[in-house]
């Protein structure tokens, strides 16, 4: 039995890296997987893989729950990260905010990595980081990073054939936006570069690069 838990701040990849966890547990991705937090644990008795993106504030409420009570059950937190720049620009693209609305969301998600560097992972051992960009040049050896014995190669995810990017809604076109990130195959093409620098990415991908180094 492996039970995943993936979070990650919004526009992270957290939902691809769900999808692809699911199908190495033979969980039916056909549909969207939906973000669920299951806090009871005692109620976990087969293959599971639970998501919530981190701006969601019940995400740090489990992340506590888990490190206080790790004797009781086996958790692997898979926590996404991108660069910080890249990651802003998506959120821009897809809410079009003010400048100043980024410049909260930026604050929030180092609050955010500050708990996992200074907290989470200082009390629990069960967890990988990894990097988007690491993760779409080479999936494969990403998931395995997670403890995960990889037997179905499926080639919507993992082939490096053509891809769906030229089918790609609208940014503002959500449920249609997130039902093509989830089908489409993982290629370096997927993530898109920013050549604006935002407010306090230096400081989040300075954090990220300490994460991802431990």
């Amino acid at each position: 039995m492996q039970n995943f838990f993936v979070t990650g701040w919004h526009h992270s990849g957290t939902s691809i890296l769900q999808h692809c966890i699911a199908d190495q547990l033979n969980i039916n991705t056909s549909k969207r997987l939906q973000e669920s937090i299951n806090f009871n644990f005692d109620s976990i008795k087969s293959n599971t893989v639970e998501k919530s993106p981190a701006n969601n504030s019940k995400v740090v409420v489990y992340m506590k729950k888990l490190y206080k009570n790790k004797e009781n059950h086996n958790i692997h937190v898979v926590i996404i990260v991108r660069d910080a720049n890249d990651l802003l620009q998506s959120i821009q693209k897809r809410n079009e905010p003010r400048w100043t609305d980024l410049k909260k969301e930026a604050q929030a998600y180092l609050k955010f990595l500050t708990f996992v560097k200074n907290t989470f992972i200082k009390n629990y051992d069960n967890y990988t980081i990894m990097s988007l960009s690491d993760f779409v040049l080479d999936p494969v050896n990403q998931l395995k990073r997670t403890g995960l014995i990889i037997t179905n190669y499926d080639s919507k995810y993992l082939d490096k054939k053509d891809t769906l990017l030229n089918n790609r809604p609208n940014d503002t076109s959500h449920g249609q936006l997130r039902q093509w990130q989830v089908n489409q195959q993982i290629d370096p093409n997927i993530v898109k570069h920013s050549e604006t620098v935002f407010p306090h990415s230096k400081e989040i991908n300075e954090l990220h690069n300490e994460l991802l180094n431990k």
